[in-house]
């Protein structure tokens, strides 16, 4: 158990909220996932306030933070939504990962399309081991509930599809 979570930590590099349902009822319930992985294949995270700094849902000019229990998984169940777009919206705290294997880091570089990172880590004098990386993510997710009426906008990520 401890090595397939190891693993799949070590390939996992995307992060999004996954309602159970995109159109729902104001009587219906939002649940959502939170899942890391890849392709949009991975695991389902538990609401941890620690590894958040922010987890709502708004509408309109609405906004509501997503309150749980420690460890609910899904991570988000919400009543009472009115009728409209819901946007959910969730940030995590920063991370950190030490890279001990070069190839490790050029691995992650390439599926990022980081052509150049190799001459700019070097340019920059940074070891080839032993050097640290600090992240955090970002998503959102929408929802319609009823009419679903209401627009998609930014709502202040570092990074943002609208």
């Amino acid at each position: 158990m401890a090595l397939a979570t190891m693993v799949s930590k070590a390939v996992a590099h995307e992060f999004w909220i996954d309602p159970e349902r995109y159109q729902l009822t104001t009587e219906t319930p939002l649940v959502a996932a939170l899942r890391v992985g890849q392709e949009f294949d991975g695991v389902s995270q538990s609401f941890l306030p620690r590894n958040f700094t922010r987890f709502e849902v708004i509408q309109g000019e609405t906004v509501r933070e997503v309150d749980g229990r420690i460890g609910d998984h899904p991570a988000l169940t919400m009543e009472g939504l009115s009728e409209g777009l819901a946007i959910i919206v969730h940030e995590t705290t920063e991370r950190r990962l030490t890279y001990q294997e070069w190839e490790r880091f050029l691995a992650f570089a390439e599926h990022k399309d980081f052509a150049d990172i190799e001459a700019r880590h070097d340019a920059r004098g940074l070891p080839r081991t032993g050097f640290r990386e600090a992240y955090t993510r970002h998503a959102k997710s929408l929802a319609a509930i009823g009419d679903g009426a209401g627009a998609d906008r930014q709502i202040g990520l570092t990074t943002e599809i609208v």
